[in-house]
């Protein structure tokens, strides 16, 4: 590790880099968490059976180094200023690895619907209530446990010829640095980690029948697992030797950034899914409700948070179907400034249209993978505009669900920062705000995990940036009281629809089964 040169402490940069579901970033910060460059590549994600998703994980390495190369031209002393790199990603995924380093099949991804059966014997064998209580989570498709479960069903030599079980980031930082490695923030969201010991659960592991040796080692979130080997500073214009630490799950990073941590202050993120955050000092678990409790990136500091599958994902789809050429980012294309605008010529409630965001499922509170998307009251009044608003509002209801089921664990939101691409529509953080009755914050930026995993690798805390207020470009949103008024009565019939529905979305999930097992 002789290559890299001395480093200016007051001039160094810290980098970020986010293997995210719609595409990757990274992100140079100064000492203070400040972003100083940015460079993102959007890829797409396969469908290649009704229900799967995948991603190539070689494509997620060759977006990266893209990324890396753009930020490290754009700085003033080079790779040389880099003094340290953190990683984060999507979570849940499974990229199987051959010993040789190379993937074993493509990655399937935490959006993937395809391993009803393997949920169902996990449940069965182990118990969802007793896994819920070791892992924190609820048994769900996407995970990586379920996915594992159905290559070695389905795929046997994959299975076989797989050397190690990785998430996204773990892929990224080995391709970095030849190290194989986890941490305690994403490993939690396998359904195969113990939260109360901090380790591989071998329980569900052995009674799983996973081998053991599939599993990475876990190590500290803010330690360093390695660093930039010659080949992979030959792709990434990195200094050979700089340090590379362990990292965390996207929601983790996120948390950093935005300076979650105080009691009652809460994060909404509308990005591909969604996701409600706050922090506690307990690992309460809820396997009632599908509250996800997650390990953070410290070691006495747990994540309560709510998850929807598919939040800008249905503005993604809205603007598709409408005929509009959808950039690959999902939230971040400027169909979706141009819906926003006219959905905000629309009243509450849609002139009593209402849309389930259940494009691909749902998790929290609902936990069905079977559920399906759906608008309800649909008229010949209705237009785009009124389309483009239910999928707003339809959103902020499943979000608000979300608060409902944290807030019963956390306590009610006193404050709220709101988070990702589709923040960029003052219509759709309006809406979120009359939904939830409380005053939102939304941030400038997009890249708060690439943002915290950069200030995870020097160390920086994250209430010293008082992410969550007084940055500059935050925008403020207050609750009107006529939308809000307007919301308290349509939340409840939003609120009927999927007990209504269950029924009709089981029977149409086993007939589009029946269907594809013919084919």
């Amino acid at each position: 590790m002789t290559d890299r040169g001395p480093t200016s402490p007051q001039d160094a940069l810290l980098l970020g880099i986010d293997v995210g579901t719609s595409g990757a970033r990274a992100t140079l910060v100064n000492r203070l968490g400040a972003p100083v460059a940015t460079a993102v590549e959007n890829y797409g994600m396969d469908e290649p059976s009704p229900g799967w998703a995948e991603q190539d994980p070689d494509g997620w390495w060759a977006a990266v180094g893209r990324c890396v190369r753009e930020v490290v031209a754009g700085t003033g002393g080079g790779a040389q200023q880099i003094a340290a790199i953190g990683v984060t990603g999507q979570m849940q995924s499974l990229v199987l690895v051959r010993a040789d380093g190379s993937p074993a099949r493509p990655a399937i991804v935490w959006p993937d619907r395809r391993s009803d059966a393997q949920c169902e014997r996990i449940a069965r064998e182990i118990g969802g209530t007793h896994v819920h209580k070791i892992s924190g989570l609820p048994i769900a498709t996407g995970f990586l446990a379920p996915s594992l479960l159905w290559v070695r069903d389905y795929e046997p030599e994959a299975y076989a010829s797989a050397r190690w079980a990785m998430l996204p980031k773990d892929y990224v930082r080995f391709r970095l640095t030849g190290v194989v490695a986890t941490e305690p923030s994403d490993a939690c969201g396998t359904l195969l980690y113990d939260l109360a010991s901090g380790g591989w659960c071998a329980e569900i592991v052995s009674r799983l029948g996973i081998r053991e040796s599939l599993l990475p080692p876990i190590r500290p979130s803010e330690s360093v697992a390695g660093w930039v080997s010659p080949h992979a500073a030959e792709s990434t214009h990195l200094a050979v030797g700089t340090p590379v630490v362990a990292g965390g799950g996207d929601q983790a990073t996120a948390a950093i950034s935005l300076g979650l941590g105080a009691t009652g202050h809460y994060a909404v993120g509308i990005s591909t899914g969604g996701t409600v955050l706050a922090t506690s000092d307990v690992p309460t678990v809820d396997p009632a409700h599908g509250l996800h409790t997650l390990a953070s990136t410290s070691p006495d500091r747990w994540i309560l948070m709510g998850a929807i599958l598919s939040a800008g994902l249905s503005f993604d789809w809205l603007a598709h179907v409408l005929g509009a050429g959808v950039a690959s980012s999902p939230v971040e294309s400027e169909e979706l400034a141009r819906l926003g605008e006219a959905a905000s010529a629309v009243g509450p409630g849609a002139d009593g249209l209402l849309f389930l965001p259940y494009l691909r499922g749902e998790r929290t509170p609902h936990l069905d993978p079977a559920a399906r998307g759906c608008f309800i009251g649909l008229t010949t009044e209705h237009t785009r505009a009124h389309l483009a608003r239910a999928v707003m509002e339809g959103v902020a209801f499943a979000l608000a669900q979300c608060v409902g089921v944290v807030a019963a664990v956390a306590g009610d939101p006193t404050s709220c920062v709101c988070f990702g691409g589709g923040t960029r529509s003052d219509t759709w953080c309006q809406i979120l705000a009359d939904v939830l009755g409380v005053a939102i914050e939304s941030t400038p930026e997009v890249g708060h995990s690439a943002r915290g995993a950069a200030m995870l690798a020097g160390a920086i805390a994250p209430l010293e940036l008082a992410g969550h207020g007084g940055e500059a470009g935050h925008r403020r949103f207050a609750p009107e009281d006529g939308a809000r008024h307007a919301y308290a009565e349509i939340r409840p019939i939003f609120d009927a629809c999927h007990p209504a529905l269950g029924g009709v979305f089981a029977a149409i999930a086993h007939r589009r089964q029946a269907v594809f097992k013919k084919l």
